[in-house]
């Protein structure tokens, strides 16, 4: 369930698996307070634990509700029936800027009959799930250009090469490649919980463990990465992206740096109060560079830390191996765990 929707930059799900296992126990409570997809929701639900994740991008919650949550195959198979079979010649295109830049004609028309079957599935998880499915073809079925690299979506500059392409084909595969997992089968013990919002409006009490990959400054613009699904959701990406910490499309800005940080250790500061004396903050987190100076978020991190009364008990370093464009500019990451001696 990790790879239904392709999305960017996120955890190794090793990662948070060894962390998870040899930090907290069965029962006890994971938060990722910047959950992107979920995996690490995914991983704790795994070995038995309750998982919350909370994070601002409305795709990213989606994600962690569909993968998270538990599927009945017959279910799905009823469901994807009534989609591909239907014969309802009905549209529905949400109004979003440039779309017929994004799509030809015949492919918005398309995703336009799936979007509106999919609607009318009741039961919300299913419908997640569906439109989920939907939302993971939308850059196979978009218009690009030959320069584009796989972080194309985050720039602003228009597409120009047409894609003709079989959307109902595709989608079918897609729900196809379902039927060959089992992980989405496996009723699970634990709950979770995705919560759409800035991590600083949420307020939680007794948390064991933070297990994360927070906003690396200036590295990756997720919201506008994401923008083709968001306009489909109907999202307000402008808005979302202002919102977002550290999004590269803020570099330029002026003390764009002292923002990032006050950003930042704001978030800090009030996930440390959610968790309990004795608990532990794992993360992976990487330095990046502007204006061809180093941004050392790392040691920064670890001086914060320790100020507030954080143990740092590991430190570690990895070195990434499969990058997109945007995290080329990332040779290495530091993997940290900290222990809250006080509060």
């Amino acid at each position: 369930m990790h790879n239904i929707y392709p999305y960017h930059a996120k955890f190794n799900k090793i990662i948070p698996s060894e962390f998870i296992e040899q930090y907290s126990e069965e029962g006890n409570t994971v938060l990722d307070p910047f959950c992107g997809c979920g995996t690490t929701l995914l991983e704790a639900l795994k070995l038995k634990r309750k998982a919350i994740g909370v994070d601002l991008s409305p795709i990213g919650i989606l994600c962690s509700y569909v993968k998270t949550s538990y599927f009945e195959k017959d279910k799905i198979e009823k469901y994807a029936k009534q989609i591909i079979e239907s014969e309802d010649e009905n549209v529905l295109i949400p109004n979003f800027p440039d779309k017929s830049y994004w799509f030809s004609n015949d492919v918005l028309n398309s995703l336009g009959k799936l979007n509106y079957r999919i609607k009318k599935i009741k039961e919300k998880k299913y419908y997640s799930l569906f439109l989920l499915i939907l939302l993971s073809i939308l850059n196979n079925c978009s218009r690009k250009r030959k320069t584009w690299n796989l972080g194309y979506l985050a720039d602003n500059v228009l597409p120009n090469t047409d894609v003709h392409i079989d959307v109902f084909k595709l989608y079918k595969s897609k729900i196809k490649q379902l039927y060959k997992r089992t992980d989405f089968l496996n009723k699970q013990k634990y709950d979770v919980r995705c919560i759409k919002a800035d991590i600083n409006d949420v307020n939680l009490k007794k948390v064991d463990i933070v297990v994360t990959s927070p906003p690396y400054p200036f590295a990756v613009d997720f919201i506008r990465y994401h923008r083709l699904a968001l306009y489909w959701m109907e999202e307000k990406v402008e808005e979302l992206s202002n919102e977002e910490i550290g999004a590269r499309n803020k570099r330029n800005k002026k003390n764009a740096e002292n923002e990032f940080f006050n950003d930042i250790e704001k978030a800090y500061l009030h996930i440390m109060k959610m968790v309990k004396i004795g608990g532990y903050w794992c993360m992976t987190i990487g330095d990046t560079t502007h204006n061809k100076k180093r941004i050392n978020f790392v040691k920064w991190t670890i001086d914060l830390f320790r100020i507030e009364g954080w143990k740092l008990i590991s430190n570690s370093y990895r070195t990434l191996q499969q990058q997109s464009m945007a995290q080329k500019r990332i040779k290495q990451e530091a993997m940290l765990v900290f222990q809250k001696k006080s509060n």
